[in-house]
């Protein structure tokens, strides 16, 4: 009997995942050897002798916690299957994305084409938005997917990497080897932030741990896993902090990655001013959605109110 690997076994994901472990077990380390300011000063600052190197250990265990959080839940993979979508998705018929088929063959162009023209609620139209005549409310149409053919919800976009279509897809992050998307972005911000915490936290024992001697060949020495972890910590400490700060500001104004880099490609938000976020709710209530909302948010209605402030507004004027 011989073992076969499954084909669609990804080795590439798992060995992202292995090294992000083993490094930060590297990083925090040199924290627990003898002479640390983390053994050695924990008396001097703190009456329960082991709440300090507890604390320090529970927040690396909770980074790494979020970390594969993020890694594991499903970011929003939409279902390839059009019949799996909702009822309620096809009666709002309020969204569109980008045009993602640009980097297509011409094969699939054509296959696209046809598609598009047998269904007219998948045409990539310049006029995106109406207003029916019977009803007066406004209605974008929706746009196909050529790839996954399906219709594509608000702010979702096709990841080529994972070879799906995600809910207000924000990035594929190499990183945690999948999307970050609408059902797990606010589990990457946090492994964002507790891993900030802890690399703030694992520099403060370095810098009160560092033994300066008399020579410079002597302190280079004597303080070489100590030079080990603080060339760790700033490789991978500018771009935590970047990311961190990137992403409060996105979870802030209710956008995402993929808005804010492309926002002249994309067909919702190329006819507003670029200041102008349509999914701008108050800051309380972005990071309350982002953090706290258990479910899928129906973008569309969002974005059609917001549609209706600006036609009312023109129309005052």
């Amino acid at each position: 009997m011989v073992f076969k690997f499954p084909e669609n076994l990804n080795f590439s994901k798992y060995f992202v995942r292995i090294f992000h472990t083993v490094l930060v077990v590297l990083a925090v380390l040199p924290s627990f050897v003898h002479k640390s300011q983390l053994l050695e000063n924990v008396r001097l600052e703190y009456i329960t002798t082991f709440l300090y190197p507890l604390s320090y250990i529970g927040l690396i265990l909770l980074s790494l916690a979020f970390y594969y959080v993020a890694c594991f839940v499903d970011p929003g993979f939409i279902p390839v299957n059009p019949s799996a979508l909702s009822s309620s998705d096809e009666e709002n018929a309020d969204n569109y994305d980008e045009d993602e088929l640009n980097n297509n063959n011409n094969n699939n162009n054509n296959s696209n084409s046809n598609n598009n023209n047998s269904n007219d609620e998948c045409d990539d139209d310049k006029n995106y938005t109406d207003r029916s005549s019977m009803t007066g409310k406004i209605r974008v149409k929706l746009r196909c997917c050529g790839f996954c053919g399906i219709k594509q919800p608000l702010r979702a976009k096709h990841c080529e990497e994972c070879q799906r279509c995600v809910y207000r897809f924000d990035h594929h992050c190499p990183w945690l080897a999948t999307c970050v998307g609408e059902r797990n972005h606010r589990f990457f911000l946090l492994f964002l932030l507790t891993t900030f915490a802890s690399l703030v936290w694992t520099a403060y024992i370095l810098v009160r741990s560092f033994d300066i001697q008399a020579t410079f060949t002597d302190t280079f020495i004597h303080n070489a896993l100590w030079i080990l972890c603080g060339f760790i910590l700033c490789t991978g400490g500018i771009s935590v902090v970047i990311l961190v700060f990137m992403h409060l500001y996105l979870a802030c104004r209710n956008i995402t990655t993929w808005e804010c880099l492309a926002h002249h490609r994309i067909s919702y938000l190329k006819t507003v001013d670029i200041d102008v976020n349509p999914f701008h709710m108050g800051y309380i209530r972005n990071i309350f959605i982002f953090l706290c909302s258990c479910g899928l948010q129906n973008w569309e209605k969002v974005y059609r109110n917001f549609l209706t402030r600006q036609k009312k507004q023109m129309s005052q004027c």
